[in-house]
């Protein structure tokens, strides 16, 4: 092979050396030539292209737009629609009912267009989540071809929603457009075991080529088992447990991901004693974790390092071990909202090495002060090592330790509403600033001479300071007066 490759080159060499004599050869000579050109410009491979888009509109009584009648031999009836909406435009879901009663019932009229150049398979996919409002549902598809309503209507179980709509499957050539019409309503013998329940759902129009081989995103991933949870974690994945995931031997890792979102279902995970329950780091952004309990025996329920995430109606406890319930460290980010966390002899939130956590409608209740560890650890919230912590919303912090608690190298406490009680301090402060900006309070309050407190408003029981002393925090530009023994701050 080498040899041949060096006979080229001289092939290629001599080539060019005669090519350069030739033309001085040539130089100074006129000569015409016969030509001949076949040209055929403009060959270009071009991908198809699969791209749909879906739109919905509501009942409108008042619209112009044909009446659609929808029957069977028991009932009818007869809707028109108004203005048709992009789907993905819309902002929260395509159904929005409140204080439903027995016999409310709506509709929407729903139509999916392939605007690309390749035939496409369509399907709806629903992922429900009951509430206890099921049992009290029924809703019907019904396809509209030609201006008008084919098939016979029929009320189906709210429950059999998601089965229902997998076994549908349509096929649309390029500009073709499917248009069918969802109705749903509550059953008119709905009782009152059916008071203030809910029932929702998220939407999703599929598409794929209609060739044999081709296969359908997979919107939402649903886990019955800790190996396919972790499978399933990856980007922009959204992954449902169907399961309780106990006696875990590993934690649960969320790293190197990015917009990757656990719903668990109402479900619990929960890993065997000495193992984190899960985590966050790696700089995974955007994890979303929701809908669940998580429940630790020794070490965190949940840690975030390096990363970003959000809890959201979430159960957090633990029994008895050497951590937090909750952890973010190392520059990690974590948003709290609706969350419960139950602290069993330890903390309930720590944020530590330059991390920010934000907290909002949640409550921390920490019991129990037996546990042998720092006495810092004995809170329902705190700071180290330059973090930062806000507090938002209808909070309720209760901890048998401190409630809110700066120590070592803490940065910053930032407290905008709700309620705090702690039984040995509700703000204390080693270092850095505790600022309130609203909110109840009762238990003392300790702040170290290198450590500042800075109250705009909020209501202060119990503080162990005396008005005087108590005036030193209060900020410029707003007042303190004294009633039942508690100090009432009010901004001017």
């Amino acid at each position: 092979m080498q040899e041949k490759g060096k006979h080229l080159r001289r092939a290629i060499a001599v080539s060019a050396l005669s090519l350069v004599l030739c033309m001085g050869a040539l130089t100074g000579a006129t000569f015409a030539w016969f030509t001949d050109t076949i040209t055929n410009t403009g060959n270009v491979i071009v991908a198809g292209d699969l791209s749909i888009t879906a739109t919905v509109a509501e009942v409108d009584t008042a619209a112009e737009a044909p009446q659609y009648t929808v029957e069977n031999e028991e009932e009818s009836y007869s809707v028109a629609f108004g203005e048709s909406k992009d789907i993905e435009t819309l902002e929260g879901g395509i159904i929005k009912e409140s204080n439903w009663e027995p016999g409310s019932k709506n509709a929407k009229l729903l139509e999916v267009t392939n605007n690309g150049s390749l035939n496409a398979a369509v399907k709806v996919d629903f992922v429900t989540e009951d509430g206890g409002l099921a049992g009290a549902l029924w809703f019907d598809f019904v396809q509209v071809q030609d201006g008008a309503v084919t098939g016979t209507f029929m009320r189906r179980e709210m429950s059999t929603l998601e089965t229902f709509a997998q076994a549908l499957e349509f096929e649309l050539a390029p500009e073709e457009s499917l248009r069918f019409i969802l109705l749903y309503g509550m059953q008119e013998s709905a009782g009152n075991e059916y008071k203030s329940t809910s029932f929702t759902a998220d939407v999703y129009i599929l598409a794929r080529q209609t060739n044999e081989d081709a296969v359908y995103d997979e919107p939402v991933s649903k886990v019955s088992s800790a190996e396919e949870l972790k499978e399933k974690i990856r980007n922009d994945a959204t992954i449902r447990m169907e399961d309780d995931l106990v006696g875990l031997t590993e934690r649960v890792n969320f790293a190197g991901v990015s917009n990757t979102r656990l719903d668990m279902n109402g479900k619990e995970l929960r890993a065997q004693p000495g193992i984190f329950t899960a985590v966050v780091m790696a700089n995974s952004q955007n994890v979303e974790v929701s809908n669940g309990t998580m429940t630790a025996s020794a070490y965190c329920a949940f840690a975030v390092q390096e990363a970003s995430a959000s809890l959201k109606d979430m159960t957090l406890m633990s029994d008895l071990f050497n951590d937090s319930v909750v952890k973010v460290f190392k520059e990690g980010t974590l948003s709290m909202e609706g969350c419960d966390v139950q602290a069993t002899n330890i903390g309930g939130v720590w944020a530590f090495q330059t991390a920010e956590v934000n907290i909002t409608d949640t409550k921390i209740v920490q019991k129990g002060l037996e546990g042998g560890f720092a006495s810092w650890l004995y809170s329902a919230a705190s700071v180290s090592n330059l973090s930062e912590m806000n507090l938002y919303g209808n909070n309720y912090f209760e901890a048998e330790g401190q409630c809110l608690y700066i120590f070592n190298t803490g940065n910053a406490i930032n407290v905008y509403d709700g309620t705090y009680i702690g039984a040995r301090s509700v703000l204390q402060a080693d270092k850095g600033t505790i600022s309130v900006y609203g909110g109840s309070f009762d238990g003392a309050i300790k702040i170290s001479s290198n450590a500042a407190l800075y109250i705009e408003a909020g209501t202060f029981a119990n503080s162990g300071l005396t008005l005087e002393e108590f005036r030193t925090y209060v900020a410029p530009g707003s007042t303190v007066t004294e009633e039942n023994g508690a100090y009432i701050v009010t901004k001017n």
